[in-house]
């Protein structure tokens, strides 16, 4: 049986404002290789920091096999938005019986919803924290975060008596019915499903 050899080198590559100063690429990236009877498997442990909560870090895969010549094969890997620690991997085909490898990242802006918590950075919050706990039944939620006894029954003061309460009260494409008032009264708030 023949075994091949795969040698690598990586080389990172940064846009979008990050300093490769501030960030040795040694320390980034540990590029895994395992050679497979027809492809090449490749994993990384992503640890670029990212400047924004909707920053996301892409890879591609270069090979060569003279360390003068480089390929971009394979797919753009791109890690998830705002998530700078995190186990990548990609299948490329083989390259001839001995192939040098190479990581070019890039940190860019991912694509940001008009609103949700990408907008004010809640979800890379909430993807770290879930990666973290996986996925829990309600009641698990429950047992982890209880809800704490000292909340207000109501409110103190009638909300109805602010500043602008009747200039937006006297919009009929605003104005709450008897339902919905009696619930702000109580709670300050209210959520309505009845189209404006």
């Amino acid at each position: 049986m023949k075994t091949s050899t795969f040698s690598f080198v990586f080389l990172i590559t940064f846009v979008s404002g990050l300093d490769p100063a501030n960030m040795p690429a040694q320390e980034a990236l540990k590029l895994q290789i395992r050679s497979q009877p027809d492809r090449v498997q490749l994993q990384w442990q992503s640890k670029i920091p990212l400047p924004l909560s909707t920053s996301v870090a892409r890879y591609q895969i270069q090979r060569s096999t003279d360390l003068a010549n480089w390929e971009t094969v394979g797919e753009t890997v791109a890690g998830r938005m705002g998530i700078s620690d995190e186990s990548l991997q990609t299948l490329v085909a083989r390259g001839g019986s001995q192939a040098y490898y190479r990581l070019v990242g890039q940190v860019g802006s991912g694509s940001v919803k008009a609103s949700g918590g990408e907008v004010f950075g809640y979800g890379s919050a909430f993807a770290r924290e879930l990666a973290r706990l996986g996925q829990i039944s309600p009641g698990q939620f429950a047992a982890l975060y209880p809800v704490p006894g000292d909340y207000l029954k109501s409110l103190s003061f009638d909300p109805t008596t602010a500043q602008y309460w009747a200039a937006f009260n006297a919009d009929a494409q605003f104005r709450l019915n008897d339902d919905e008032l009696k619930l702000f009264k109580q709670n300050g708030f209210v959520v309505s499903e009845r189209p404006r």
